[in-house]
């Protein structure tokens, strides 16, 4: 079973856009949950909380106390407690979070258990994502670093040129000056022929 929560509602605009749906994969867990939520430090065994397991670590929220934390941390949404990612693909902002409903009786109701080979393919599929993440970002700055030291060379060609142009205005300057100093010497010498 799964249900869909948007960011529609949230006060915080920008957290709408980043993340338009949120996706809950919804499971029946065995059994009561067990212990405190680590966030508000109640205990996880109230179902009117809907604790909820995070897919990475499998730590156990209130689902109210998480999506509170996501909230507030949504540029990097990581678990609570280790610091996990909580977003199946950084891209979309798609998370998968498992939530289980609490029950006093302990009994499996409802959804199936994923098998081992889809764990295998979704964990798989998400590393994947990962690396293609991490290789877009690297690319990016090095895109960025490529720019800024092409900017830097082109910079410095126009100085190189200036600096050229400035070099044969000097020599021309030069040449006129040897020009006129000779021009000079032989004017010198015919005056002295002339006494």
């Amino acid at each position: 079973m799964s249900k869909v929560w948007t960011w529609g509602d949230s006060p915080n605009n920008e957290l709408g856009r980043y993340y338009q749906d949120f996706h809950y994969q919804c499971r029946k867990w065995q059994g009561p949950v067990d212990g405190d939520c680590p966030i508000c430090e109640e205990p996880l065994n109230d179902s009117s909380k809907n604790p909820i397991r995070t897919p990475e670590c499998a730590h156990d929220f209130h689902a109210p106390c998480l999506v509170a934390w996501m909230k507030e941390n949504y540029e990097n949404p990581n678990c609570p407690l280790c610091r996990a990612k909580l977003w199946g693909q950084k891209r979309t902002g798609d998370a998968v979070i498992r939530v289980a409903e609490v029950e006093s009786q302990g009994s499996l109701l409802g959804a199936n258990p994923v098998g081992n080979e889809d764990q295998e393919g979704e964990q798989e599929i998400k590393e994947l994502l990962e690396m293609i993440d991490m290789l877009s970002d690297t690319l990016k700055d090095r895109r960025r670093e490529v720019e800024t030291q092409l900017a830097f060379i082109q910079k410095n060609e126009r100085k190189l040129r200036t600096q050229q142009i400035e070099l044969e205005r000097m020599e021309q300057e030069r040449r006129k000056l040897e020009m006129e100093l000779k021009t000079m010497r032989i004017q010198v010498q015919n005056e002295k022929r002339k006494l």
